[in-house]
């Protein structure tokens, strides 16, 4: 599953599901043994709004292929691998598990390929929300959570994301 490749023929990148839309379980995959294992219980009450995986054949700093999350109203399955066009980066930066710092953990935001006109619309929507310019366009948005900080990047600058943005 790691070493499926990452880009396909269309140009398209492979995500491979491991925590699915509604789960109230994230789930991993483990190399050595081939298969997705229970990581842990989400807390009391939480669930999983999209389908969470990975870009396989890539490698990120904390040693885990690029996380990806995929925004569709489907519902998958841990080891389905979902064809999907990049549509954003939310930036991540959280403390190091091995030493003391920072380093950054980034998420791709994803569409499938064969998602619907709606599914595009709603995508763009909630960036949009997100990601909407302030009065100071150079501001970026950030958020904090369980010692993590997050920042949505999708390749333009604030001062140019507008509600017209064309389906990539």
């Amino acid at each position: 599953m790691i070493e499926l490749p990452a880009l396909r023929d269309d140009g398209a990148v492979n995500v491979v599901v491991e925590s699915p839309r509604g789960s109230s379980a994230k789930f991993k995959y483990d190399p050595p043994a081939g298969v997705f294992m229970l990581s842990r219980p989400l807390p009391y009450g939480l669930v999983y709004p999209h389908d969470w995986g990975f870009i396989p054949s890539t490698h990120m700093p904390d040693g885990d292929p690029l996380d990806a999350m995929v925004l569709w109203e489907g519902v998958s399955y841990p080891g389905v691998v979902i064809p999907c066009r990049l549509i954003g980066v939310l930036q991540v930066e959280q403390n190091r598990k091995s030493s003391p710092g920072r380093e950054r953990n980034d998420r791709v935001l994803a569409l499938p390929v064969r998602a619907s006109h709606l599914e595009w619309t709603r995508a763009s929507a909630i960036l949009i929300r997100r990601c909407a310019p302030s009065s100071n366009a150079s501001s970026s948005t950030r958020w904090h959570s369980n010692g993590k900080t997050f920042a949505f990047w999708d390749g333009e600058t604030q001062s140019r994301r507008t509600p017209s943005s064309k389906r990539p």
